[in-house]
């Protein structure tokens, strides 16, 4: 290995005028020059130094394992013995590298991650950091360190899979678990309807409805831990009363509350609170929060839930008079898959707290967890901002009324043959002539001779998918203006909107409500 060039020079005391060649302090200087030698040459990490010119002038063993080949020194240039690319791939060109522009500088300008190409093609991700070397302002050269993350970049790369994976399952099963709860309720509603006398069968009526509720709620959140893993939450923001809020949570909840005989005290504002936020998104925090209330709550205790604003801030505080939470706990309550969110031997997947997280940030809100410990009662406070008086005329579209219920020729479309036949039941039922088909194809065949006022139309079709089906129809004089509801099993963001660039008036995920497919056949959603 060649003499430590000046980047590396060692300085050592003066030689005074009558010391001699041999002296003591010659002696220290090789002595020093040869350590510091070997402390660059076995550094776990690869280093290397330029001249001013950018030529190589020493490199160490770890450098050499690095690139692959042996440098010309005195002669190769920044980085002569290998390619270097951006982390997204994009080539490098010499005289861009980090080395030459920190010499061309003067200045030393940070770490940089970039890829470096051997000549055998292999490819290692590392971090590089060019520092200036000066003998009093004269710039010696340059060193640079250069730490190898290949390694950390593949982990993190199979991570960056798994999870991604890990998503994509859970919207599958979201979705295959939603298919067969479609019939289900549809069936439910069907037995609710032909007033059935014997009270057991009512009662088992009652428990169908209340653990398919369940099982979609709990479906809801896989889907929505899958889409905030993926970046696909987006809120849909209105102008909304508070009211029409807390209604709608407390409306799901209750059937659970009297099953359990507690008690649902609600406290709100005498003067209607206005926000400006995602209705079914805040519902659901608010749902959620109850849901667990009454969950960790013995049979009949007692559930507050108290709305207040102070500031421009609306605060919803449930408090409950059960299991508690141990104070370790609080911190971590919120986290995905808890122990302390699902409690000790209860249900659940320990993902509803979490969700309430992720959508109070997105509504830039907080949520809190308070409990003085086991056996204590717990109480979770929801903060959110209000829309301030001056702020209450935004631009908002208004609801759309179409009057009362009419009955209608419709058309169902789904090739799950228990779903279609439990909601032609039901429609029927309800007084509206039903037309089935299970196919695209013979949809399109079907309703050439029908004339159906409206479509409910599942997406996962065989052959023709309903995406497909919903253009036709619409290109079709006689279904132009129809009413066209797809329900289906995919319920994302994306697939909302790829549904009504395709011509659908609304999108239902199942197993949706009866209530709200016979609101969306009468129009009275705005599209």
């Amino acid at each position: 290995m060649p003499s430590i060039p000046h980047p590396f020079r060692v300085y050592a005391p003066p030689i005074k005028a009558n010391e001699s060649v041999g002296s003591d302090a010659e002696r220290a200087f090789s002595q020093m020059d040869s350590l510091y030698r070997r402390l660059v040459q076995y550094l776990p990490e690869a280093v290397y130094c330029c001249d001013p010119d950018g030529r190589i002038t020493l490199f160490n063993r770890a450098a050499l394992r690095l690139w692959g080949r042996l440098p010309a020194v005195g002669v190769e240039r920044w980085c002569g013995s290998h390619r270097l690319f951006t982390p997204q791939g994009d080539p490098i060109a010499p005289e861009d590298c980090a080395m030459a522009k920190t010499l061309k500088s003067g200045s030393d300008l940070g770490s940089q991650e970039v890829v470096i190409e051997r000549p055998d093609g292999s490819r290692r991700f590392v971090l590089v950091h060019p520092q200036i070397v000066r003998d009093g302002g004269v710039v010696l050269g340059a060193v640079n360190v250069i730490i190898d993350i290949t390694e950390r970049k593949n982990a993190e790369n199979l991570l960056r899979e798994a999870d991604r994976r890990k998503d994509e399952f859970l919207a599958m099963l979201a979705h295959e678990l939603r298919n067969p709860l479609a019939p289900v309720r549809a069936a439910a509603e069907v037995l609710k309807r032909i007033n059935i006398a014997d009270a057991k069968a009512t009662q088992a009526v009652g428990v169908i409805e209340r653990q398919v509720t369940q099982l979609a709620r709990l479906i809801d959140d896989l889907l929505d831990v899958a889409r905030m893993g993926q970046g696909q939450v987006s809120l849909r923001k209105s102008q909304v009363p508070l009211s029409e809020v807390l209604s709608n949570a407390t409306d799901v909840v209750m059937p659970e509350v009297q099953r359990r005989a507690q008690t649902l005290e609600v406290t709100a504002p005498h003067a209607d609170v206005m926000l400006l936020c995602d209705l079914a998104r805040v519902a659901q925090m608010i749902g959620n929060l109850l849901h667990n209330a009454t969950k960790y709550t013995h049979t009949g205790g007692h559930i507050a839930l108290t709305a207040s604003v102070f500031e421009h801030r609306l605060r919803i505080c449930v408090a409950d008079d059960g299991q508690g939470i141990e104070p370790d706990m609080l911190d971590s309550v919120f986290d995905l898959f808890s122990r302390a969110a699902t409690g000790a031997g209860a249900d659940g997947l320990g993902i509803g707290l979490s969700v309430v997280k992720a959508m109070a940030q997105l509504h830039h809100g907080t949520i809190t967890a308070h409990s003085a410990g086991l056996g204590q009662g717990s109480e979770f406070v929801l903060e959110l901002p209000v829309l301030a008086p001056a702020a209450i005329d935004i631009d908002c579209p208004p609801p759309v009324s179409h009057g009362p219920g009419r009955t209608q020729r419709i058309l169902l479309v789904d090739d799950n043959v228990d779903s279609v036949a439990a909601l032609q039941i039901l429609l029927e039922l309800d007084g509206h002539t039903v037309q089935v088909a299970h196919d695209g194809f013979s949809a399109l065949e079907t309703a050439g001779r029908f004339s159906a006022d409206a479509f409910v139309i599942d997406i996962g079709l065989p052959g023709m998918d309903g995406y497909e089906l919903a253009r036709s129809l619409r290109r079709r004089p006689a279904s132009a203006s129809a009413t066209i509801v797809a329900m289906s099993g995919w319920g994302a963001p994306d697939d909302v909107q790829r549904a009504m660039q395709a011509g659908f008036d609304r999108h239902l995920s199942k197993p949706a409500d009866f209530a709200q497919l016979i609101a969306a056949l009468q129009g009275r959603y705005a599209r």
